[in-house]
């Protein structure tokens, strides 16, 4: 490196080099706060896995698939009869 190069990175790229630790350390903080935050989501997800569902949950569980299955059937035969009608109306002759 020529003494030119040599002193412009003593002036400057300490200067660059101490900024951009500064932002890799700020940001590792802020990953290291997400990873804690996600960490004691886990924690508590597990607590509540390892405590079981009770029987009510699963009642209420049930009841709301067998509501979706119900819309789903409405919805489907709704969907159909506009195919239908669609069909028919496009076959007809003019």
């Amino acid at each position: 490196m020529s003494l030119k190069g040599q002193l412009a990175w003593m002036i400057k790229g300490a200067q660059r080099t101490d900024a951009a630790m500064q932002r890799l350390g700020t940001d590792l903080r802020e990953l290291q706060l997400q990873v804690d935050a996600v960490s004691g989501r886990v924690d508590l997800l597990d607590a509540q896995l390892a405590s079981g569902v009770g029987a009510a949950d699963v009642e209420r569980i049930e009841g709301a698939i067998a509501a979706m299955r119900s819309q789903l059937r409405s919805v489907t035969d709704d969907l159909g009869d506009r195919v239908g009608a669609l069909s028919a109306s496009i076959q007809e002759p003019r």
